[in-house]
């Protein structure tokens, strides 16, 4: 899915994470919690994360410092717009000699409050936003956004913000997939009354979908 979806979505960009000491274990530590920022964050299907020293023209910029006192670490992380407004910044603190645990339980913690900011930044910048001004992809955002919280309500929001998407760009292949898989979903948790409206076009979206990638 993240193939299909990444050309439309959240462009992020995480930068090397620097290390305050030439000890090569802290820099090795630096350089696996890199690799597994990029995996857990690629594994969602609204945000395009790449590695780069420099912005590169993304929407969000993800900054680290790993500082080390004797055997005591912390992971000072900064995530930015892409102009340079601050949008979260946490610290962690660990230990050396468990720092694979550490690295573990960090990884984790820093991808998560990643999504949870960019999602509620993007809800603030979008959402507000008047409808008639929303590109073809904003709308598919919008979708995406929209479908964190299963509901019938937000199920039959984010169906809407597809059909307006593909209005606006009948070519959008991304936008008809998540379509079909907003209806699958309400189907799967039982809120196919929620999307019945939308039943008689999914073969129509999934024949687009395949035509249009």
């Amino acid at each position: 899915a993240m193939g299909a979806l990444a050309g439309s979505l959240t462009k992020l960009t995480i930068q090397p994470i620097s290390v305050t000491s030439c000890d090569t274990a802290l820099i090795d530590l630096a350089g696996a919690l890199n690799s597994d920022l990029l995996r857990l964050l690629r594994s969602s299907d609204w945000i395009a994360p790449n590695v780069s020293v420099s912005d590169g023209g993304a929407d969000y910029v993800l900054s680290a410092v790993l500082r080390a006192r004797g055997d005591q670490l912390r992971l000072e992380v900064s995530l930015k717009t892409g102009p340079g407004d601050k949008v979260w910044e946490g610290a962690f603190d660990g230990a050396l000699s468990g720092s694979f645990a550490w690295q573990d339980q960090v990884r984790l913690e820093v991808a998560s409050n990643v999504f949870g900011a960019i999602a509620d930044s993007e809800r603030g910048r979008l959402f507000d936003k008047p409808d008639a001004e929303l590109s073809a992809q904003e709308c598919l955002e919008c979708a995406v956004l929209e479908f964190f919280e299963i509901s019938d309500d937000t199920l039959a929001q984010a169906l809407g913000y597809v059909e307006r998407a593909v209005a606006r760009q009948p070519d959008l292949a991304p936008a008809y997939l998540q379509g079909v898989r907003c209806v699958l979903a309400a189907v799967a948790v039982g809120y196919r009354h929620g999307v019945r409206d939308w039943l008689p076009v999914l073969p129509d979206w999934l024949d687009r979908a395949e035509r249009e990638t």
